[in-house]
């Protein structure tokens, strides 16, 4: 059974001939996960003008409504559970010298870390534009 987007969800069949859908741990998670499923889907989408394309749009506009206030800003922030994305980073990049990443998934850590290094994962040029006209600084 197809779960959010990059997930697997399983259903079992119970003694009495039912179906419930199994609980994963984080474990699990970690080797069901899709990162590049996860970024081709939902950031393709965005540039095709999918149907997760306003979606997207919104949480960028809501990260940068969030961060201009001000309010949030500092030297350093861990982001926790950053998954395979920087998309909800871009607003923020330009309130903190030092943005650290971290993911429970090794999958989406190695993602991250190709970005890190320009290894070529995804295209995100289009979540930068997009900033842009709002001020989000670049990498």
């Amino acid at each position: 059974m197809a779960g959010p987007t990059g997930t697997l969800i399983e259903e079992e069949t119970t003694d009495n001939g039912g179906s419930k859908k199994k609980l994963y741990s984080g474990e699990d998670y970690d080797g069901l996960f899709e990162p590049n499923a996860y970024l081709n889907t939902l950031y393709s989408d965005f540039v095709t003008g999918g149907p997760t394309a306003s979606e997207i749009t919104g949480a960028l506009d809501y990260y940068h409504s969030l961060y201009s206030v001000g309010k949030i800003k500092g030297q350093r922030l861990l982001d926790v559970g950053t998954g395979p994305s920087i998309f909800n980073l871009i607003s923020i990049s330009k309130y903190f010298e030092e943005i650290y990443l971290s993911d429970f998934s090794a999958h989406n850590r190695e993602v991250l870390e190709k970005w890190w290094k320009k290894e070529k994962i995804s295209d995100w040029s289009w979540e930068w534009r997009e900033r842009r006209p709002l001020g989000g600084a670049a990498r």
